[in-house]
């Protein structure tokens, strides 16, 4: 279980951002353009929220999945003063790490499924967690991958289990990917942001968690 200690041994954004050492200018790019997807109604509803709420994240630099939700939950952070954010890596905070994959239901083997995020209420009770991505969104990353298939034919292991294929194959597959369009990235971000909402009990109309 993640406790009020854990948490403030986390990094906070600008520290996470300072000590990045792959990806951290396309980070900052993320975290400007996620703005276009925190639109006043969006902030008003979190700012209505009756509590503060913390916000822990299990992350890693050259991990795809949080490279493009973090910045948004960062940016959400900044926004609303009641969210707190603090951020932890494996490698540096195992400890943080367990405890707060533990409370997502993540084993230790699972921990590669990032980023790993929990809200935890004032008395660090576990309100929800998101782990990697949405189920619908995860669907939209299984469609690009087979129209990908399918358009490359020549590609001898394309349909390969991730750990067969060779690493060009890899470096191709992971472009086709995550290179989202512009209109792409922001309805991902505006459906994670419907999640957390519904998840922290916040509606269209306001009401929060009680």
């Amino acid at each position: 279980m993640l406790t009020r200690a854990h948490f403030d041994r986390g990094l906070r954004l600008d520290q996470y951002i300072a000590s990045m050492t792959r990806n951290r200018e396309d980070f900052r790019a993320y975290f400007v353009a996620a703005g276009s997807a925190l639109s006043p109604e969006v902030l008003s509803n979190f700012r209505r929220l009756p509590a503060p709420v913390f916000v822990a994240a299990l992350v890693e630099d050259d991990n795809l999945d949080a490279l493009r939700d973090i910045p948004l939950l960062g940016r959400l952070c900044a926004e609303v003063t009641k969210l707190t954010l603090r951020l932890f890596r494996p490698h540096t905070h195992p400890e943080e790490a367990q405890a707060l994959a533990a409370d997502a239901g993540q084993s230790q083997a699972e921990q590669r499924a990032l980023p790993i995020v929990g809200f935890y209420s004032v008395e660090f009770r576990l309100l929800a967690a998101h782990v990697q991505r949405l189920p619908a969104l995860t669907g939209l990353m299984e469609k690009r991958r087979a129209e990908w298939i399918a358009a490359h034919p020549d590609v001898q292991d394309a349909q390969a289990p991730w750990e067969r294929m060779s690493p060009i194959t890899r470096i191709r597959l992971t472009c086709a990917l995550y290179s989202l369009s512009t209109a792409e990235r922001l309805y991902w971000w505006q459906q994670c942001l419907a999640a957390w909402q519904s998840a922290l009990g916040l509606t269209p109309a306001g009401k929060g968690l009680t």
